[in-house]
């Protein structure tokens, strides 16, 4: 699935995302953060052991105050960066 060319899959729902981040088979994080405070829920990190390797790319702010946050993990920058030979600074 991972190396099957075409566009990304979306994960949603915590259980399911947390098997694939500990299977180190998501390459990109993406976060739609909306500022309401709840009493409850679920983390996508939680039972998580040890420090994911992330590198922020990008935030964006929509009008309705909906904030995307955009992560790529470090191992999939420096393979993009040999690939296409250049450069990045981690």
């Amino acid at each position: 699935m991972k190396e099957t060319p075409g566009k990304g899959i979306w994960v949603g729902g915590s259980g399911l995302a947390l098997s694939l981040i500990k299977a180190k088979v998501i390459d990109e994080f993406r976060f739609m953060i909306n500022p309401v405070v709840i009493e409850k829920g679920t983390s996508i990190f939680e039972g998580m052991q040890g420090k994911l390797d992330l590198e922020l790319t990008t935030t964006h702010r929509y009008s309705s105050c909906l904030l995307l946050v955009m992560l790529l993990r470090q191992t999939f920058l420096w393979a993009m960066s040999r690939l296409l030979q250049t450069s990045y600074s981690f």
